[in-house]
């Protein structure tokens, strides 16, 4: 029995893909922090100087 197991998991391993699944939260956070890091990049520093 564990034979056929471990036969099936062998072949379902042939079959895994190469790229990690991401959960729903850690997407969210990536894409949120990435989103930040754009529109940080773009803004133009505006300095005020008063007399």
């Amino acid at each position: 029995m564990s034979f056929i197991l471990a036969l099936l998991q062998k072949i379902d391993d042939l079959f895994v893909s190469p790229h990690l699944p991401l959960d729903a939260e850690y997407s969210y956070a990536a894409r949120r922090a990435e989103a930040e890091r754009v529109r940080r990049a773009h803004l133009v520093p505006i300095v005020l100087y008063r007399r």
